[in-house]
């Protein structure tokens, strides 16, 4: 697999690692060049742990303050939608229709010729009668 590979890739660069046929004395000439190789590079320093620990305390706090604003604002989205929503189902009017059957509705008449007539008349005379009958005008 891969490991075989990797180790006869080794193998090819170094040529003393090639030498033993027994992986457990190839993994140990491994080890020992690279624990050479890692000793004579200069190692980088670790930060503090107290700028790591600030970091992190940060980050919670950002992700904290985060999800109470998310909360706070389901919240008061949930408290407007209450607050507006209708409290019982209205039904829609229902379309208007024409009844059938139903006769138009009345009014007065068109007057006739001798309807118009009489009553240019009768406005015309001065009533004579009993003084009961008479409308009072003013």
């Amino acid at each position: 697999g891969r490991l075989v590979t990797a180790r006869a890739a080794v193998a090819e660069r170094l040529p003393e690692i090639a030498e033993p046929e027994a992986p457990a004395g190839q993994a140990e000439l491994i080890h020992e060049h690279l624990g050479t190789l890692a000793r004579s590079r200069p190692v980088a320093p670790l930060p503090v742990p107290e700028l790591i620990r600030t970091g992190s305390e940060r980050k919670a706090q950002l992700w904290a303050r985060t999800a109470i604003a998310f909360t706070v604002l389901i919240v008061g989205l949930t408290l407007i939608t209450l607050a507006t929503a209708p409290r019982k189902y209205e039904t829609p009017p229902a379309p208007a229709q024409k009844v059938g059957g139903v006769p138009p509705v009345g009014g007065p008449q068109k007057l006739t010729p001798q309807d118009v007539k009489l009553r240019k008349k009768l406005g015309d005379e001065v009533f004579h009668g009993p003084a009961r009958l008479v409308p009072e005008t003013g």
